[in-house]
């Protein structure tokens, strides 16, 4: 839902860490950075009197979103998820008889974890997939035969700032945070690399691709970086890891 309440029918997946969700659908990427206003309000400091009992609604964020558009993509494009994880999360959906409150029916939801999202065509002949690598969020565009490169563009909205770097990543700044996307790999099907680079144009980001013959896939990643932390002191006890390298405080 938006902050309204409205259903956002155009999300299909949402990946979340600290500081930042990245809503992803109808051929857009949307990341919201949020950032906890309270003086000492962050989570290891909620033991301190003036926050114990406080509710969700007395908590005060500023929050901040940039937009990122596939221009003139295929918005209907079929999602197939792939590498199921074991993790997943539980909804209930209450619903009220019209004059009756005690009628009320709960529904269960489900919603399952990927690593792995294809849009298929969401250009023609061109299939979008986003995935994690450890702890980072990959996308890679595979031209088929018969795709034109050229036809991929992303417009940006909402960035303070749009730079190529030297080293050919892209930076995008906001108030809040920023976004970076490493140099693009590309490869054909032989996996033989292909030249290839960023092309910026004002807010729209496309891709410069050397002569290549068959299946094409370029290859960037998104790294992204927010500020966070309260006002108060915060301090950690112990660390441990996990056998897939996060890292717990």
């Amino acid at each position: 839902m938006d902050q309204f309440h409205n259903e956002r029918k155009d999300i299909d997946f949402s990946i979340s860490s600290k500081g930042m969700t990245l809503f992803i659908g109808d051929g857009k990427l949307h990341y919201q950075f949020s950032r906890l206003l309270n003086p000492g309000a962050a989570p290891g400091d909620m033991r301190k009197p003036e926050f114990i009992g406080k509710k969700n609604e007395q908590l005060q964020w500023s929050m901040y979103r940039m937009d990122v558009e596939l221009v003139g993509a295929n918005t209907h494009a079929v999602a197939i998820p792939e590498q199921q994880q074991d993790f997943y999360s539980r909804f209930y959906e209450r619903s009220f008889t019209a004059h009756n409150s005690k009628g009320r029916q709960e529904k269960e939801i489900i919603a399952h974890t990927y690593s792995k999202i294809t849009y298929k065509d969401i250009y023609p002949s061109i299939d979008w997939v986003i995935y994690t690598k450890g702890d980072a969020v990959e996308y890679e565009f595979v031209v088929r035969p018969g795709g034109n490169p050229a036809n991929i563009k992303f417009k940006y909205g909402g960035a303070t700032g749009l730079e190529v770097n030297r080293d050919g990543s892209l930076t995008a700044t906001t108030p809040m945070g920023t976004v970076k996307e490493k140099a693009p790999y590309s490869f054909d099907d032989k996996g033989k690399e292909v030249a290839s680079s960023f092309n910026l144009e004002g807010d729209v980001l496309s891709f410069n691709v050397g002569s290549y013959a068959g299946t094409l896939t370029i290859d960037p990643a998104l790294v992204w970086g927010t500020y966070w932390g309260s006002n108060g002191i915060e301090e950690y006890k112990s660390v441990m890891y996990d056998g897939t390298g996060n890292i717990f405080l």
